[in-house]
């Protein structure tokens, strides 16, 4: 039922290809789309197309402007920022991280967002370092 879910929230928002609805994507996120994605990733962690799918539906989400002003207000913020510090980047899954650094780096698009992130500075020079160790 969550995959199914998923799916139709990719396909009403679109692909990262094509052209995003805006109207739709700020709607769902307005009400609650992104409680529901964040569950999605982090309760179906043994499921990897659910999180997959997940994962694409928040960085669809984040490319946009308008949605990245919703998803990274001081209310919302807090709840994406936790995910991120206490979820996501620290998972001992390549994909969970990769798509974590996408989500940082669609955020650090603009210079207040950036900042505000700061505080993750050396943890992702250490993430880096990992990576670049083992590959």
């Amino acid at each position: 039922v969550v995959e199914t879910c998923l799916d139709i929230l990719t396909s009403l928002v679109g692909e990262l290809t094509e052209s995003i609805d805006e109207e739709v994507a700020i709607n769902i996120l307005k009400f609650g789309g992104d409680s529901f994605i964040f569950n999605a990733i982090n309760k179906y962690q043994d499921n990897e197309d659910i999180r997959t799918s997940a994962f694409e539906l928040l960085l669809n989400l984040l490319a946009n402007d308008k949605c990245l002003e919703i998803l990274y207000d001081d209310e919302i913020s807090s709840q994406l920022a936790i995910n991120i510090r206490n979820e996501w980047l620290f998972s001992m899954e390549t994909d969970i991280v990769a798509c974590t650094l996408l989500v940082i780096g669609n955020i650090a698009r603009n210079d207040e967002n950036c900042r505000s992130l700061s505080d993750l500075l050396d943890d992702l020079v250490g993430i880096i370092r990992e990576i670049w160790m083992f590959s």
